[in-house]
């Protein structure tokens, strides 16, 4: 399992491990400029563009995200917080 480092659509990176995944997916991101991350929202979508999960985390620069309930697929992570946004793709087993 290779992590996936995707630039996505924002000013930063964001890395999303393991890839694919079954259970948990762990998220780092780093924001180009530097800016602290703190809390943010974590949109999960669906190929079809459906938003299938939601979750607001304390540490938007590094957390787990529960991806048990979601069936087998490859989804979009948008991570919003008030210091920036970014995007990632990740396989769900």
């Amino acid at each position: 399992m290779v992590p996936v480092v995707d630039p996505g659509q924002g000013s930063g990176m964001l890395t999303l491990s393991p890839n694919p995944t079954v259970n948990w997916l762990n998220v780092t991101a780093l924001l180009e400029n530097g800016s602290v991350i703190g809390q943010a929202n974590v949109e999960v979508y669906a190929t079809d563009g459906r938003l299938v999960q939601t979750n607001t985390v304390a540490n938007g620069a590094n957390f787990q995200l529960d991806v048990s309930n979601l069936p087998s697929g490859v989804y979009r992570l948008v991570l919003l917080a008030a210091s920036g946004r970014l995007e990632g793709t990740f396989a769900k087993q």
